[in-house]
């Protein structure tokens, strides 16, 4: 499927070193490429995209990172020829059932442009709100939280409570009311938490001077039967993955797009009451 794009980050690290990950993202339905923000480090790094079943990388003109709800925006330099047609489509339905049949193609297992397909185990209302005002973390939450209140629906807290989860990483800064979707019979051994130096340092003792890291699925699509994108993949959650609803997907390129013009090569809005993001064209991104 042509939505889905392999992304190259190469990146100076601290100690010196130059590295190389891959990553799975995809193309919304206005061109513009989506992957998974916590796949990034958080300094200066060099990006290129290709197609799934190319071989030749591109670079890109800007990256965006939104880091607390895990979503990075990547532009290129020609999309009309470089996309074309070729993009993904958002359902006008919002809603997601229990139960409901959805598949993802990325790197899974670690082999490259699978397809799979699971589950989802807890509903989506077609009504689901997107969280407002000042993040609050993940790393806030406790582990009695989620049982003080109705369960409608996921948000990324829910598998916070979880005494296993502890040790994770990115996911601390995370906002706790992002909307997830939550995806059994996915196979998750392929979707790894990321961590740029802990990469970097594995890679240095083992001599390599790249780290080639293609087993992630993070920033994955997953589509439902007829072809559409509801979602995008996180992280896993045991036996299961968590997938970030394409709700929240769509309201950040909504006002990614209806901002982009605000500074030539170092622009900020708000996205929602007391968030800022700051971006420059170098890929200095960074959540304020």
């Amino acid at each position: 499927m042509k939505v889905v794009r392999v992304i190259s980050i190469e990146y100076d690290t601290p100690r010196g070193s130059r590295e190389k990950v891959f990553a799975t993202g995809f193309v919304a339905n206005d061109g513009i490429i989506v992957t998974s923000a916590h796949l990034f480090p958080s300094g200066e790094s060099t990006v290129k995209v290709r197609k799934l079943d190319e071989e030749r990388f591109v670079s890109v003109k800007r990256k965006v990172f939104f880091r607390p709800i895990d979503i990075a925006l990547i532009e290129l330099h020609n999309p009309t020829n470089a996309v074309s047609e070729e993009y993904g489509l958002f359902p006008n339905n919002k809603s997601l059932s229990a139960g409901q049949t959805v598949l993802s193609i990325g790197n899974y297992y670690l082999y490259a442009r699978s397809v799979v397909i699971g589950r989802v185990s807890f509903p989506c209302p077609d009504d689901l709100p997107l969280p407002c005002g000042p993040p609050i973390l993940c790393e806030d939450k406790t582990e009695n939280d989620v049982f003080k209140r109705f369960t409608q629906y996921r948000v990324m807290g829910d598998f916070w409570n979880c005494s296993r989860n502890r040790e994770m990483t990115f996911q601390k800064t995370l906002h706790a009311e992002l909307p997830v979707i939550h995806i059994t019979s996915f196979p998750s051994a392929g979707v790894c938490n990321f961590d740029p130096l802990k990469v970097a340092e594995e890679a240095r003792s083992s001599g390599d001077y790249y780290y080639h890291f293609d087993g992630d699925s993070a920033g994955a699509p997953v589509f439902n039967i007829s072809g559409e994108i509801v979602g995008m993949v996180l992280m896993p959650d045991g036996p299961a993955i968590v997938a970030i609803h394409f709700m929240m997907i769509e309201k950040v390129i909504s006002v990614y797009k209806s901002n982009i013009g605000a500074k030539r090569t170092k622009w900020k809005y708000q996205l929602y009451s007391g968030w800022r993001q700051d971006d420059n064209s170098s890929g200095n991104g960074a959540f304020l």
